[in-house]
Order: structure tokens, then C-alpha cells, then sequence
């Protein structure tokens, strides 16, 4: 089985259904696609949050989904400030999916309204976090996927479905795609 390492909190927002594309700046090769695919969490620790005790944590992670990855602490040198730090799997293999298809970034149309990107449709409906493949045009994905990836252009959407969370298997990981032996 081929496997991909994210960094964290990236492969534990895949197995947890939150993140279904993957972006990369370059394309798998065609045999990747429609096969099993294992999501590998980096070794490295991802930095702490710092949040004002007045403030919300920042949207770009989802702090709820993740709660049971993130342990909170109160700065002791700024009372009333929070820091969420990173106790979640780092070097294992945390979920399996299949990666349905990679397509441009710029073939991507967005459903509802997120930093001026206005829905387009194509006669169907998404449902978060399933993206909706059509061979008559763009490809329609919710824009609550939006904070997950880097969709700037020249760069590759690898869409994921059936994902599937596995408790952490050690592995040592690596870059690009790599053979995984599960």
C-alpha cells in the first residue's frame, strides 16, 4: 500500500473525516489513483496556540474536532491566555483512505461563500467533506475544506474518500509517496 506523511495536525484532521483533499505541488503517479492510500503523521511536533482568554481559538485548526489531540494549558506569565500544545500521534500511521482523483486546483469550484469564492454548481449537491466528482466539468468541494490546503494555483487537489481511522502504527516516514507495508 502506498502511504503519504502530513505534518500534524494535517493527518490527524484526515482521519478524523475533517480534511478529505490533500494539496501538493506535484500529482501521484495515474496507478496511485483509485487505490488504497495509508496518511502518515510526521514526526514533527506542531507548534503551540497561544489564545487570549477573551478569544477563539484560530479557525484554521478545528480545535473542536481536535480536542482530543491538543492538551490546554494557562500561561503562567500571562494570566487569562491559553496555550493549546500538540499531545497527539506523531511518527505513526493514523488513518487509510482511497485517493479517488487528483485534479488542478483550478478545477476546483467551491460551494458556498468563502473569502470570494461564490458557489457554482453543476445540477447537484456536496455534503461537507465529499467531494463531488463530475465528468461534464470542475469538480465541487464545500468551502469548509478551504482551511485545510493551499489552493493556490499550479498545485494538485488529491481527493480522499473512505477514510478510515486506525489507532497509531509506528512508522518511520517519508517523503512523497512511499510503500507502505501494512
Amino acid at each position: 500500500m502506498k502511504a503519504l506523511t502530513l505534518r500534524q495536525p494535517w493527518a490527524s484532521l484526515v482521519s478524523l473525516g475533517v480534511k478529505t483533499i490533500e494539496t501538493r505541488s506535484w500529482e501521484p503517479p495515474a496507478s496511485a489513483i483509485g487505490r488504497p492510500l495509508a496518511i502518515h503523521a510526521g514526526a514533527r511536533k506542531p507548534r503551540r496556540i497561544w489564545v487570549p482568554l477573551n478569544e477563539d481559538p484560530p479557525a484554521v485548526v478545528d480545535l473542536i474536532a481536535m480536542g482530543r489531540y491538543y492538551d490546554i494549558e494557562e500561561n503562567i506569565n500571562e494570566p487569562g491566555e491559553f496555550s493549546y500544545h500538540w499531545a497527539g500521534p506523531l511518527g505513526a500511521v493514523v488513518a487509510t483512505c482511497t485517493l479517488v482523483d487528483v485534479v488542478p486546483t483550478s478545477d476546483l469550484r467551491w460551494t458556498g461563500l468563502w473569502a470570494g469564492w461564490a458557489w457554482q454548481g453543476l445540477g447537484g449537491s456536496c455534503v461537507r467533506h465529499v467531494p463531488c466528482l463530475s465528468d461534464r466539468g470542475p469538480v465541487v468541494v464545500n468551502q469548509d475544506e478551504r482551511p485545510y490546503g493551499d489552493f493556490t494555483t499550479d498545485r494538485y487537489a488529491w481527493l480522499l474518500d473512505d477514510i478510515k481511522h486506525v489507532d497509531p502504527i509506528p512508522a518511520k516516514g517519508k517523503q512523497g509517496l512511499w510503500e507502505y507495508a501494512a
